[in-house]
């Protein structure tokens, strides 16, 4: 699905069940997940327009052919992946270092305290 106006919340379900945003995508955007051919159909997420929208949809095998059609469109979907899995990475980056720097935190003043150095907490 290529968006041509409008928003789209693409979501997932987390392990305890709650709605997890994934991605907010808006007037250019490719609007699916991408699959290998021949992978598994399933749909692990979910397209839900936040405001009006309109989008090009195609059937799988038709998006394949033009992939195969068109070398400058293959391109461009290649990039978009790329650029997804950058924002993923940075995301990553950012949930692993926003959660574990209290605990990073506090286990450097245990062992600077064990050390016998002075130790500071600022809130």
């Amino acid at each position: 699905m290529l968006l041509l106006s409008g928003c789209v919340k693409i979501t997932q379900l987390g392990f305890a069940g709650a709605e997890v945003i994934l991605r907010l995508s808006g007037v250019g955007d490719i609007v699916s997940g991408f699959r290998q051919p021949g992978a598994n159909r399933g749909h692990c997420s979910t397209a839900q327009a936040i405001r009006p929208s309109t989008a090009l949809v195609w059937q799988a095998a038709t998006f394949d052919t033009l992939l195969d059609r068109f070398p400058a469109f293959e391109r461009n979907t290649v990039r978009a992946l790329e650029e997804r899995l950058q924002e993923l990475e940075q995301r990553f980056r950012e949930v692993s270092l926003t959660r574990s720097a209290p605990a990073s935190a506090a286990n450097w003043s245990v062992s600077r305290t064990a050390l016998g150095a002075p130790v500071e907490m600022r809130r």
